[in-house]
């Protein structure tokens, strides 16, 4: 009688491990449910119109960083899906909890596209490619996850699953940020997106796990009769929410100073490969006459084209000859001048 009475009159609310009770359809109860329901809509909202533009973009500009972002926002929404069911559905939510703490595999592949889609776009606005070291992070990240599971049901267990998550966010902040600092060969506008996305991604890897360490140890429930899990991380909400804002103004601003820079990268390129052609210089010298360009000493030409310093010596005293310069002091001012005199020309015409 009383089972039936509860089934009646009680609706159960599951907000991650908190489960808000609403008995005979409280007026409270109904504002929960109603705010938490706008919430979810809004935020897939927001995740669905930020990778609509960026998938636009991608299919007008065919750029890889769109596709990324894409990819990136899809996982997203997947994710904030299955947390939203977890929030309304009760039956959903101890079945997905149940089969979280056993085999958590819709969890650990949407934890490890997203840090790839991280990685990748870190590395398309530094305009470098995903190293060998990092495709064994994401290796050691994914094992991390699929491994966990294997211990014994508690707080502890549930918090080592998702420390490496954070742990990989952090490395990408300092990895986007020791990319920063490195301007070399990156436009502005480059260089001001992986600043942003740095101080993102290393603010709240540390703002996620303090709120994971919170609510795992605080209010997540671990008993071998009742497993309640808090599935939202609030932190991690912001963090998406900025991350679609620093995307959606990439695309709609920063795209065009790209545009606008890549442009002006082609011309030095075209005006750099006529001045090597003006003065005769080898492929070899070519290269070796861009980075003397950029002030480089003759054991980091050597380093950087896997060269012989006696070797890199022989070139740079033939790029002398050809200019007929003595210092490498000269070689930047030659430049400038031939720049200059190009442009008049143009003027002129």
């Amino acid at each position: 009688m009383t089972q039936k009475f509860l089934e009646k009159n009680v609706i159960i609310i599951p907000w991650k491990n908190c489960s808000m009770i609403l008995v005979n359809g409280s007026s409270k109860g109904v504002t929960n449910m109603i705010a938490i329901f706008i919430y979810n809509i809004v935020l897939i909202v927001l995740y669905t119109i930020t990778m609509s533009t960026s998938l636009i973009f991608y299919l007008r500009e065919k750029r890889k960083i769109f596709l990324a972002f894409s990819v990136y926002l899809s996982f997203f929404i997947l994710d904030n899906v299955i947390i939203y069911m977890t929030e309304f559905f009760n039956t959903f939510a101890h079945q997905y909890n149940q089969t979280f703490m056993s085999v958590p595999a819709a969890k650990t592949i949407i934890f490890v596209v997203n840090a790839f889609c991280s990685l990748w776009i870190v590395n398309l606005l530094a305009k470098s490619k995903i190293k060998p070291y990092q495709n064994a992070l994401l290796i050691v990240l994914a094992v991390w996850m699929l491994l966990t599971p294997l211990l014994a049901n508690s707080a502890f267990k549930v918090w080592l699953y998702y420390l490496p998550n954070q742990l990989f966010l952090f490395y990408v902040g300092t990895y986007a940020w020791n990319r920063y600092k490195k301007t070399e060969g990156l436009s502005p506008t480059e260089a001001t997106y992986l600043k942003r996305f740095a101080i993102l991604a290393i603010v709240f890897s540390l703002a996620i796990l303090l709120e994971d360490t919170f609510v795992i140890f605080n209010i997540d429930q671990y008993t071998s009769l009742t497993i309640k899990i808090y599935n939202r991380n609030i932190c991690e909400d912001i963090f998406s929410i900025l991350v679609c804002v620093l995307g959606l103004n990439y695309f709609l601003r920063g795209n065009s100073q790209q545009v606008a820079e890549d442009e002006e990268e082609v011309q030095e390129e075209r005006l750099f490969e006529q001045f090597c052609t003006a003065y005769q210089f080898t492929q070899r010298e070519m290269e070796i006459f861009r980075l003397l360009l950029e002030h480089k000493q003759n054991q980091e030409i050597a380093d950087e084209l896997f060269l012989s310093v006696g070797t890199v010596k022989t070139h740079v005293h033939n790029i002398f000859i050809k200019l007929d310069i003595k210092k490498r002091t000269q070689i930047q001012g030659l430049y400038e001048k031939y720049k200059l005199d190009l442009d008049a020309k143009l003027l002129g015409n």
